[in-house]
């Protein structure tokens, strides 16, 4: 039982981990997509 319960928090633990991993790429994408953007947006300004 307590082998069980160790193996679950584990396995939370590394999910979570995923998430991160998962979220740190996709802000770094986003956040060049989004300076792309902003930077394509101001020279079509001038």
């Amino acid at each position: 039982m307590i082998r069980s319960n160790e193996d679950h928090r584990q396995r939370q633990k590394s999910d979570i981990d995923d998430v991160k991993q998962i979220l740190s790429k996709t802000t770094a994408t986003s956040f060049i997509f989004h300076t792309t953007v902003v930077d394509a947006a101001q020279m079509w300004k001038f």
